[in-house]
């Protein structure tokens, strides 16, 4: 568990601590479409979602300018992590702090499980909702689209609880458009960084690093990399 000298810490760097997940804020106004109807930015839905196949702890750092997340590095490939909704979600993340994002292919370049499209290995966590338009097939152009994920849209909504299969989920799982109203509320951002070249697709190598045009941070931090971080920054300032 984070001491409350860490929590302040975190909070000094607009990093959003709930139990054992951590996330920071998202700062693109435009995109606050991509926020669930709880409010949540998709930042924080993919540190949730990723913290399943992690015990319930999962942290994503703010992004330095320039930078976005990168998949799984080798040997760390969960079906959680290799999920193209969890891409989308990251995707989405590196977006709404101004930044690019990685195509599927570099992305998911050290995934060795198979996780269909779409799909997601376990039901979602307890208070949270995935947005509808991160279960669009991204498989098919390669990489998240903006574009055609704001036309989508996030309703209907996966509840807690469901399982997704592909782009379908039982009626119980999802909210109608007719029932829910989407937030615009200022919520939080999620990974860690990468460099990349261009405003959509960059290419560089889905492992943390960098290449000549692009810098690379992994989607995220399981454990307490975030806590022995944030000790290291209080032993610095007192």
């Amino acid at each position: 568990m984070l001491t409350s000298a860490v929590l302040t810490i975190l909070t000094l760097f607009s990093v959003h601590v709930l139990a054992d997940v951590t996330w920071p804020d998202c700062t693109v106004s435009s995109l606050n479409w991509t926020y669930n109807s709880l409010g949540q930015n998709p930042c924080e839905v993919a540190a949730f979602l990723q913290s399943i196949c992690y015990g319930g702890e999962f942290h994503i750092p703010a992004l330095p300018q320039g930078r976005a997340y990168n998949g799984p590095a080798y040997g760390d490939s969960t079906l959680c992590k290799c999920s193209t909704i969890v891409y989308s979600l990251l995707s989405a993340c590196d977006a709404c702090q101004g930044d690019p994002w990685f195509n599927w292919k570099d992305f998911s370049g050290n995934c060795t499980a198979g996780q269909p499209a779409s799909s997601f290995p376990v039901p979602v966590p307890a208070g949270i909702r995935v947005p509808q338009w991160a279960l669009i097939d991204i498989t098919v152009e390669g990489t998240w689209d903006s574009t055609q994920s704001y036309a989508v849209g996030d309703l209907p909504e996966v509840l807690p609880g469901a399982l997704i299969n592909g782009t379908s989920t039982s009626t119980s799982s999802v909210i109608p458009s007719s029932t829910a109203t989407t937030s615009t509320s200022s919520s939080i951002s999620s990974s860690e960084p990468t460099d990349t070249a261009t405003s959509s697709s960059p290419s560089p190598s889905s492992s943390a690093g960098s290449s000549s045009n692009v810098g690379a941070i992994g989607g995220g931090v399981a454990g307490g990399l975030v806590a022995v971080s944030a000790a290291a920054l209080i032993l610095f300032f007192f």
